[in-house]
């Protein structure tokens, strides 16, 4: 057997817990970093990071298989890992992303606009766009690419598993015509030595003879807590697996013990002077004294008639001591599922009571204050998400424009952009404020910068965009400003004194005849 392959045996039986998957074999520390000093070679090298490895977390595909197995089953079964991965997804998708194509050229503006939109209702993205974010925090990637289904183009997903290296490379470059030096390493192909992507090799079968080879303009790939070099993403709970794990037994072996212990109603000890005869006739007396029942699947038990207050007669030669509930430690116990919880939360900056689900150590102010940091951090999330939504959608109008036939895409890809906004991360007293906010704008007594500023928006830049919307689009601030549409008829642009007032839409198409 190969090394990598004993390796891969040894995480999976170490794995093995409790007749499932426990993943239990990256990241153990010892004395001497342990094992990722015998993974690492004590030294760190260009092999570690080559070829899109990220050492220590992954060398090869068998190593992101591992590490998703474990993350796959918390994410399934681990009640604070789904709670986590939940808040995740609502703070940061929420209702979802606004888009909106930016193009001077009108008619096709108008053209991709809903074009794009049908994309995404055929490939349901309102369920697809938290799912992606999901792939995302579970598996450290959400891959898919643009394809057809019934001749109208969709978004499919593809599974992790199905990104594989191909075992014929040297035959899909002849058959691609791929004349650089190539690595098809981890099923990404790039030139050797690059980070950027030119082609994707999946794989749909076992046996790998249902496989397809798309170009990087027909794909995305949104990984996740690795660099731009390394070539797969990893899971977010790789970095929390441990803790949750560890707060996960505390809870389960105090549950138990707990249970243990107040199914003991009490203990009679006898002193040293009874005689092993005179116990084992009380222990009979006692047998006498139970019922027999009956369990849910027929097992029988012995049960004692202990009936509401009933006095209970000490007999000589013995006491009665309260059960182990009356003496129990359990609070320590907490205190280390708790600190451990925190730990699994710890790299979202998560506060508390998200993570437990328990508020009772927060006043309001600390829990607002402990809030900010995870906010901070699912604005940058965000941020990052905002991004590769435009990529997505700057590859899907390639597709449109290509297939259009009005339009080359390599003329007008130049001046086609678009506007991404994210969804309001509303906390827990934005409402309030704003409504405060609102009132006091009323009445004078602040500002709009004021306001702003405490909202935590920058007034400048969010000034500065509204002016350029409503210059670009004065039609749209109209509807918004005048819903209703009343006193107007078609929207107007009027000249100088004493010229006739323009219709807006002929000047619209007189100027930007179809191109």
């Amino acid at each position: 057997m190969s090394q990598v392959s004993t390796e891969f045996v040894s995480l999976m039986e170490d794995a093995f817990e409790d007749d499932i998957y426990r993943y239990r074999g990256y990241g153990r520390s010892d004395e001497g970093f342990g094992w990722l000093a015998q993974r690492m070679g004590y030294y760190t090298t260009i092999h570690h990071r080559s070829e899109g490895r990220w050492m220590p977390v992954y060398e090869n595909e068998l190593d992101l298989k591992a590490i998703r197995a474990a993350c796959w089953i918390l994410d399934s079964d681990n009640p604070t890992a789904i709670s986590i991965r939940n808040r995740l997804i609502e703070y940061t998708i929420s209702n979802g992303f606004e888009w909106s194509v930016e193009c001077p050229l009108v008619n096709l503006r108008k053209y991709l606009q809903p074009a794009i939109d049908r994309v995404l209702q055929n490939s349901d993205w309102c369920d697809l766009e938290g799912e992606t974010f999901h792939r995302e925090v579970r598996d450290g990637e959400a891959i898919g690419f643009i394809d057809r289904s019934e001749g109208d183009l969709c978004l499919e997903i593809a599974e992790p598993e199905n990104l594989v290296e191909p075992a014929n490379y040297a035959q899909l470059e002849d058959y691609y015509s791929i004349e650089y030096p190539a690595s098809w390493s981890f099923g990404v192909l790039t030139e050797q030595g690059r980070s950027k992507p030119k082609g994707y090799h999946f794989v749909f079968n076992d046996s790998g003879s249902d496989w397809d080879f798309k170009t990087a303009d027909r794909v995305f790939h949104w990984k996740r807590n690795t660099s731009k070099k390394a070539k797969r993403g990893v899971s977010d709970f790789y970095h929390s697996h441990k803790w949750l794990r560890a707060g996960e037994k505390v809870l389960n072996n105090t549950s138990i013990g707990a249970a243990i212990q107040a199914a003991i109603a009490y203990i009679v000890e006898h002193s040293g002077s009874v005689a092993p005869e005179r116990i084992a006739q009380l222990a009979a007396a006692r047998q006498n004294n139970q019922v027999r029942k009956f369990d849910s699947i027929g097992s029988g038990y012995n049960s004692n008639k202990i009936r509401a207050g009933q006095v209970i007669d000490i007999k000589n030669g013995g006491k009665y001591h309260a059960g182990l509930l009356g003496s129990t430690q359990s609070q320590i116990y907490i205190e280390v599922m708790d600190a451990c919880l925190r730990f699994g939360g710890l790299p979202y900056a998560m506060p508390e009571h998200m993570v437990t689900g328990y508020a009772g150590n927060n006043n309001k102010a600390s829990s607002d204050t402990a809030e900010s940091p995870f906010l901070q951090s699912r604005y940058y999330d965000q941020f990052k998400r905002a991004q590769r939504l435009k990529g997505l959608l700057m590859k899907i109008a390639k597709m449109i424009v290509d297939t259009s036939g009005r339009w080359v895409w390599d003329d007008v890809k130049d001046s086609v952009s678009f506007n991404v906004t994210p969804p309001d991360i509303v906390t827990r007293d934005i409402k309030n404020t704003t409504d405060a906010l609102i009132a006091q704008k009323k009445e004078g007594w602040v500002s709009d910068r004021q306001a702003m500023g405490i909202l935590q928006y920058k007034y400048d830049d969010v000034k500065g965009q509204i002016d350029e919307e409503k210059a670009k689009r004065p039609e749209d601030w109209m509807s918004v400003t005048n819903p209703a549409g009343v006193g107007l008829g078609q929207p107007k642009i009027v000249g100088r004194a004493g010229q006739k007032p323009v219709d807006a839409k002929a000047k619209d198409q007189a100027e930007n005849p179809d191109e």
